[in-house]
């Protein structure tokens, strides 16, 4: 009997043993890293994430909306021409998105002076004027932003105000500056907002039947 309690108490130390050491890890599974590692089928081909990257990754990435043209301005038509074009574009059913308005042309240029303020103002910087040998003169008394301004020529072309403003450069006149008159005339300019990729290829084929016109980006 005492045999028998010995040879069972040395085969469970040699158990114990071997377990510590590992030997029985092909034996008995034991959950450990590398061994349970090296159980997965293509250990190689796993890929680990971190805990960020993972959640990212399972996430479902909304779709870009397609990006917008904001403004898209196309002229200037000849009233006749400006109809058809509107009726090529009633079919993209822009509605308040286009919209059309008369182009203005400069009709004139004027080197003037800008406000003085009040008429004491504006007959003091006569005076000024007169001292350096410039008569030709007009004191502006309408109501607008010029009231009490001075205008010293009107002149068609920005070639001819521009030799003026430096013959009076010359004579120590450095408040003149040069402004521009408008008006409206009869040709007509659109433009077209918010257009998505789709409108904006279709306005481009209805472009191309005016090649006199052109597409460009509203100022």
């Amino acid at each position: 009997m005492l045999k028998f309690i010995f040879w069972i108490l040395l085969l469970a130390n040699a158990a114990l043993l071997a377990l510590n050491l590992g030997t029985l890890g092909t034996i008995v599974p034991d959950g450990r890293e590398p061994q349970r590692s090296k159980r997965q089928i293509d250990p190689q081909r796993l890929t680990l994430l971190a805990g960020g990257a993972a959640a990212a990754s399972a996430a479902i990435a909304p779709a870009a909306a397609p990006a917008l043209v904001a403004c898209t301005e196309i002229g200037n038509f000849p009233l006749a021409v400006a109809s058809r074009f509107e009726a090529q574009t009633a079919a993209l059913a822009l509605g308040d998105r286009q919209s059309r308005r008369n182009l203005r042309e400069i009709s004139s240029y004027m080197v003037y002076i800008p406000s003085q303020g009040d008429q004491a103002g504006a007959q003091k910087k006569v005076e000024e004027l007169r001292q350096r040998g410039v008569t030709n003169f007009f004191v502006m008394q309408d109501n607008s932003d010029l009231r009490w301004g001075i205008s010293l020529g009107v002149f068609k072309t920005d070639a001819t105000a521009q030799k003026l403003l430096a013959q009076l450069r010359q004579q120590g006149v450095l408040s003149a500056r040069i402004g521009t008159r408008s008006v409206a005339t009869s040709k007509v300019v659109f433009q077209i907002r918010d257009l998505d990729p789709a409108s904006a290829a279709a306005l481009d084929r209805i472009a191309a039947d005016f090649p006199e016109q052109q597409l460009r980006s509203c100022e």
